[in-house]
C-alpha cells in the first residue's frame, strides 16, 4: 500500500501512473469521501490523484500504521504539507491474487 500512497505526492505524470499500476490490480475499485464515486479505471484514478497534488502542491501521504490479515489490510495515513500533518485518514483494502490491491476504500479521520 505504500507504493499506492507514494503516488499521491508524485507530481510527475509518468511515475505517478507507474506507481498506481504497480500497486493496483487491473480490476481495482477505489473510493474515499471526496472521490466522485467508485473509481475503477487508471485514467480516472490518476486524474483524481493528480488533482490532490494540484490542490496541495508539495503535499504527500505518509503511512503511519499498517496491519494485514487474510488478504485484507487496514492503514492509517497522514496527509502532510511542509512536514506538518494536515489531516489523517484510514483505509481498508483487499488484495488480489498476486499481492496487488483489488479494493481500497478510505475514510477521513481515524474513527477515534
Amino acid at each position: 500500500m505504500e507504493v499506492f500512497f507514494s503516488a499521491w505526492g508524485d507530481s510527475a505524470p509518468k511515475s505517478r501512473r507507474e506507481k498506481l499500476e504497480q500497486a493496483l490490480s487491473p480490476e481495482f475499485s477505489y473510493v474515499d469521501p471526496n472521490s466522485p464515486g467508485h473509481l475503477k479505471d487508471f485514467d480516472s484514478l490518476d486524474a483524481y490523484v493528480a488533482m490532490f497534488g494540484q490542490m496541495m502542491p508539495g503535499a504527500c501521504e505518509e503511512v503511519a500504521d499498517f496491519t494485514e490479515h487474510h488478504g485484507h489490510a487496514r492503514e492509517t495515513v497522514h496527509f502532510l504539507k511542509d512536514g506538518k500533518t494536515m489531516m489523517q485518514g484510514q483505509y481498508f483494502g483487499r488484495f488480489a491474487y498476486g499481492g496487488q490491491l483489488a479494493h481500497l476504500f478510505g475514510f477521513t479521520g481515524t474513527g477515534a
